[in-house]
């Protein structure tokens, strides 16, 4: 027999979802509930909220996602491209330690021959 959950309590156990990163099924767990109950609940609220918005409002949510999706893909290029710069700018710095305490690039060139 299904369990009777108030508005409430879908709420909050939707809401723990989003704010604590876990999964689905570790919430569901958590409060007691199905996998599946938990995961409808969450696709109801979201299909209310896309309802909610009208058609300019969506396609403003959707412009502001799609420009902090940008933001941060420059974010990652500037990353790397600083990296690169600094590699450049000091070739030793970015090459990973000698395996030996007190080995130069030279003594191990020499071993190699």
């Amino acid at each position: 027999m299904p369990r009777i959950t108030s508005a409430e309590f879908r709420r909050a156990a939707v809401a723990r979802i989003r704010d604590s990163g876990l999964s689905i099924r570790d919430i569901a767990d958590e409060v007691g509930v199905s996998y599946e109950s938990l995961r409808s609940w969450r696709k109801q609220e979201q299909t209310d909220i896309d309802e909610a918005l009208t058609g300019s409002e969506r396609a403003g949510v959707r412009r502001l996602l799609l420009d902090a999706q940008l933001h941060a893909a420059r974010l990652r290029l500037r990353r790397v491209g600083d990296a690169q710069r600094a590699a450049r700018r000091d070739p030793e710095a970015s090459r990973p330690p000698s395996r030996e305490p007190g080995a130069t690039e030279d003594s191990r060139r020499k071993r190699v021959r």
